[in-house]
């Protein structure tokens, strides 16, 4: 049963998207935190505009804490991402939460399917719980081809943490495996019940994420240049450039023929 859910968010770049994200379940939510750093895990330093967004959707109630994490370096970066999310999940508990969900700063949730999901989690007293998601590429109406199902944990007890690159019910990310090593009392929604919208790929500027990413460091050289080229120059029916390894680094970019979310960029809906 869900007595009072948190949401942290693992804040650095795009908080350009933060308000539109939260402001779609922010009447769902008990508490949300966001959790930032100073400097990257590649020692490059918070850019100023993401602190100062930060700080203003806190005064205006969208954001209850910020709480700085401060990196340790002696550590491989991925690991360090990982006891960023465990130091959110603490401080939910700390905060009463009863669940969690942990999320970055460009994954959506669909208000209608969010509200479902935890009416759902309480009915069945699930503790933990993941969902698939799509990788959204400039816009919310094209998608990468992956050639697997990826899923992320969604709202789960605040009982367990996540352990780096352990066991999970599939394809997931390494930083956030809900510490559970044989899945057990594990639930995986369906899609057509929720969904995460990743704006992985939308960003003012995608440099900066690709250049503070935790995994940047099996990237081959040069690869961050030719990815931002392609992103900033593509066109229609043009493969995607990836940093990791796919057939001459490329994916392709399908158009969906009706929008999975509903969201917009919000500079493009400003304009």
């Amino acid at each position: 049963m869900i007595r009072k859910l948190g949401i942290t968010i693992n804040a650095f770049d795009s908080t350009e998207l933060l308000e539109s994200l939260i402001t779609e379940i922010r009447d769902q939510v008990d508490w949300i935190g966001a959790i930032y750093q100073k400097y990257s895990y590649w020692k490059n330093p918070m850019n100023k505009n993401d602190m100062n967004e930060l700080k203003r959707l806190k005064e205006i109630g969208l954001i209850d804490e910020l709480i700085e994490f401060k990196p340790n370096y002696t550590k491989y970066s991925r690991e360090q991402e990982c006891d960023k999310r465990n130091m959110g999940i603490q401080l939910a508990k700390k905060r009463g939460c009863s669940h969690v969900l942990n999320i970055d700063c460009d994954e959506f949730y669909d208000a209608g399917q969010f509200k479902t999901a935890k009416k759902l989690i309480n009915k069945n007293k699930w503790v933990i719980t993941y969902c698939s998601y799509i990788n959204y590429y400039k816009d919310f109406q094209h998608y990468l081809v992956y050639p697997f199902k990826p899923y992320v944990p969604f709202i789960h007890s605040t009982f367990f943490t996540y352990t780096y690159n352990g066991p999970g019910p599939g394809p997931t990310d390494p930083t956030r495996r809900i510490n559970n090593p044989f899945n057990l009392g594990t639930y995986i929604f369906p899609d057509e019940i929720i969904r995460m919208g990743h704006a992985a790929w939308i960003r003012k500027d995608i440099r900066k994420k690709l250049v503070n990413w935790s995994a940047k460091n099996h990237f081959e050289k040069g690869l961050i240049d030719k990815a931002v080229k392609r992103w900033e120059n593509w066109k229609e029916g043009e493969k995607a450039i990836m940093l990791f390894k796919t057939p001459n680094n490329e994916v392709r970019v399908k158009r969906l023929e009706e929008k999975i979310h509903k969201f917009d960029v919000p500079w493009d809906k400003e304009k």
